[in-house]
């Protein structure tokens, strides 16, 4: 069996008041969309309820959907430090959520993800968010987080895929 084959791949883009997530399978260098959607923090004061809301939501997630891989973008240098810790918690409490499902974890900057989608690492949201809409037929009023999360998700099949070539080829 290739390792290609059937892969439920779950992308993630954390963020503290919103955390994005995307499912796709991956079918034979084929790309479905199969669920995406964001988790909602900015109503919660405290830290601790909102990354208790992210961890829950991404557990809950995983569990129903044992995707065969997570993607997490890398956290980017910030200017702010207290904005780098806090993202930094959201993406913690992400993958904690997921490690003892025992599933393979990857990362990519957004830069890498902008330069696998669009083919520049300095693209936009909107032009990322229009090319995941139309690769994966889905409608633009989905919100950027999601998006992200799915462009994550389809960065990763885009590896699998030129990992798979160039050990066909030897």
């Amino acid at each position: 069996m290739s390792s290609n084959t059937n892969k439920i791949i779950l992308g993630i883009d954390p963020g503290l008041n919103i955390t994005g997530y995307g499912l796709i399978k991956f079918n034979n260098f084929n790309i479905n969309y199969l669920y995406g959607d964001y988790i909602y923090c900015g109503r919660l004061y405290h830290l601790y309820d909102k990354l208790k809301l992210i961890y829950n939501t991404i557990y809950n997630i995983t569990s129903k959907f044992l995707p065969n891989c997570i993607v997490v973008e890398k956290i980017f240098m910030s200017r702010n430090a207290d904005t780098a810790i806090k993202l930094g918690h959201a993406r913690g409490v992400a993958i904690a959520a997921t490690v003892n499902f025992n599933i393979p974890l990857f990362e990519y900057t957004a830069k890498q993800v902008k330069k696998i989608i669009v083919g520049s690492g300095s693209a936009n949201k909107l032009q990322v968010k229009y090319i995941i809409c139309k690769l994966l037929n889905l409608k633009i009023s989905l919100k950027f987080d999601v998006t992200d999360a799915l462009a994550i998700a389809v960065t990763h099949c885009y590896n699998i895929s030129n990992l798979n070539k160039l050990t066909n080829n030897y």
